[in-house]
């Protein structure tokens, strides 16, 4: 049997010639925005208005503590915050062994800086390295240094430079790489012999998307590599586990910021520099004084 052929081609060109007259639009008449100046705003929309919720959010804590006027009511306030930042976070895991080592050990006037490499999770590797003073008495009291957005992480020199007059002046100081900074590059290419990213924001940005996609976010990595770190501070018997503090800036005060509301040790006090103030009160010119995270 002969198959039966579709005319479709003729039928279609008949219905358009019947069709009425539609004039075709002008392409000026499909623009939305309508000026340069319209269309500079538009790339700060977003921007603006997540700033604004998160100023209004901020406002709203400026009033809730200022109303706090008893110790009943501070306690209540911290377990709040820790309770909903646990729940954005999501169930931290549990503790595993660290499994540290000592690669090296530098002798330097005064203190000696050990290399130290250690696992918050089975398989993922810190790269740290522990400053501790050749005299005094111990234990020492220690610090949890944690580093802003530098590429070479913990070796930048600025922080070099807060860490050792940290040791001269009789602190333990335990200092670390995070994840895409330092000897910790998350998209390391072997054959480049070096990152495929640029910058340590992408280096941070990347595996937030990836961990935003299955459920989970790169803060917890962050956080989960302090409070091993702080757990590693702990089992040295160099340090005075009841005299443990934090500081960091950049990067590494918003760490600190975290780790300070999360309150994982009853007598562990976060010391904030003041660089979070500031560059918080940056993002907002109009803010009256300077905004205290504790």
């Amino acid at each position: 049997m002969k198959p039966r052929t579709h005319h479709v081609f003729p039928l279609a060109f008949i219905i358009l010639c019947c069709l009425p007259s539609v004039p075709a639009f002008a392409q000026s008449e499909l623009t939305v925005l309508k000026s340069e100046a319209e269309s500079q705003a538009s790339s700060k929309m977003l921007y603006n208005y997540l700033t604004k919720i998160a100023w209004d959010y901020l406002d709203a804590r400026q009033r809730e503590i200022a109303a706090i006027n008893s110790v009943a009511q501070v306690e209540a306030r911290k377990r709040l915050v820790r309770e909903r930042i646990l729940s954005t976070l999501g169930p931290l895991p549990e503790k595993t062994a660290l499994k540290a080592q000592i690669t090296g050990r530098l002798e330097r006037e005064g203190y000696a800086v050990e290399k130290v490499l250690y696992q918050s999770r089975p398989g993922f590797y810190v790269t740290a390295n522990l400053y501790i003073p050749s005299a005094g008495e111990k234990p020492y009291p220690a610090v949890l240094g944690t580093c802003g957005h530098s590429m070479n992480g913990k070796a930048a020199d600025v922080y070099q430079s807060l860490w050792i007059d940290l040791v001269r002046m009789g602190f333990v100081v335990l200092t670390f790489d995070p994840p895409g900074q330092g000897e910790r590059l998350m998209y390391w290419d072997e054959d480049l012999g070096e990152t495929l990213l640029e910058g340590t924001t992408l280096e941070h940005s990347m595996p937030g998307i990836q961990c935003l996609l299955t459920g989970s976010n790169a803060a917890q990595y962050f956080i989960w590599d302090m409070i091993r770190s702080i757990d590693y501070l702990i089992s040295r018997p160099e340090v005075d586990s009841k005299r443990i503090a934090v500081t960091g800036n950049s990067g590494g005060g918003t760490q600190t910021a975290y780790i300070a509301a999360l309150d994982v040790q009853n007598d562990l006090q976060a010391l904030l520099m003041r660089v979070i103030c500031c560059a918080i009160k940056r993002l907002h010119p109009g803010w009256p004084a300077p905004l205290k995270i504790c």
